[in-house]
């Protein structure tokens, strides 16, 4: 995925500090591509496990450990102003996510433990 993405900054922050030089084979900024090109075998991704969660449980996809924190130990988060209140957009959009998008609940299972 393009730089905007968090995924890519952290794939690029690695690299940058094991001083490599990453050459993609596949710029998109689609998921079900990268899953499909992992699947192909012809290249791996990075991409957070709960992405991926139903391809492992198939097998169709594994996962492998990384030995970096900034790429185990990051959490998605909302962040806003303390003591202001949000918009109606803002208050549905945190609701929507909360309801429906597991990565986001404090409960979140990690797929590899």
């Amino acid at each position: 995925m393009d730089n905007p993405f968090g995924m890519r900054q952290m794939v690029n922050m690695v690299a940058h500090q094991e001083r490599i030089h990453l050459e993609a084979r596949l710029h998109t900024n689609s998921v079900s591509v990268l899953k499909n090109f992992v699947r192909s075998g012809i290249g791996v991704t990075f991409m957070p496990e709960l992405t991926v969660a139903d391809e492992i449980e198939r097998g169709e996809i594994f996962t492998l450990p990384m030995q970096y924190p900034v790429m185990n130990g990051t959490r998605a988060q909302i962040v806003s102003l303390k003591g202001q209140e949000l918009p109606v957009a803002s208050t549905t959009c945190i609701d929507h996510l909360h309801k429906g998008m597991r990565f986001f609940s404090a409960d979140a299972p990690r797929l590899l433990q």
